[in-house]
């Protein structure tokens, strides 16, 4: 649908074209009526500075948050912790799972972070309103989905992880060996 605007006192939309340019006059020797597209008008406005610059601050502090943990995962370094990373059931079964899951979903996780950075610079340096739309939902998207990627990843080689055997016997109890289970051990047969 076209927005049209009223200019002076002429019908909605319409203005006075002449030869040599656009009047809001009323209609003289040589003038044709043109309709003013305000979407096209929107298209061309940039958007305020301060809101380019908060997006770009909010896109790339998000992307170096993903993209640190993404570096920190790809390279071994991030221990297992309830925040960062890769966290799922398969993952947070023992430290060599977790850390092995987020080395393979790293990279994506880093990338994502790249791309989130990218967004808000782009979306800065867009000279239209609409620009800036499109550069941080892209932005955003990308981040989101190279996120998950990432994460799918490392669930998926953490999965594929066989499970560590359990200690038999009274390694695996707190009593620490005081013989606090050793009641449930002689019911159960064996130790």
């Amino acid at each position: 649908m076209v927005l049209r605007i009223l200019v002076g006192e002429l019908p909605v939309g319409m203005v006075w074209a002449t030869p040599d340019g656009v009047s809001g006059k009323a209609r003289s020797a040589g003038a044709y009526p043109r309709f003013v597209n305000l979407a096209a008008d929107a298209a061309t406005t940039a958007a305020p500075f301060w809101v380019r610059l908060l997006l770009l601050i909010v896109l790339a502090l998000a992307g170096l948050a993903i993209g640190t943990v993404g570096f920190l995962g790809w390279r071994g370094a991030l221990r297992r912790n309830p925040f960062a990373g890769v966290r799922t059931r398969a993952t947070m079964r023992d430290d060599e799972t977790f850390r092995l899951a987020n080395q393979v979903g790293g990279l994506p996780m880093l990338v994502a972070g790249l791309v989130g950075v990218v967004g808000g610079v782009v979306a800065f340096g867009m000279p239209s309103g609409t620009g800036t739309v499109i550069a941080v939902l892209i932005g955003v998207a990308g981040m989101i989905g190279m996120s998950l990627a990432g994460g799918l990843l490392g669930h998926r080689a953490a999965a594929a992880m066989p499970e560590p055997a359990a200690p038999k016997g009274c390694g695996g109890c707190a009593c620490g060996g005081a013989g606090g289970c050793s009641a449930l051990a002689a019911l159960s047969g064996g130790n």
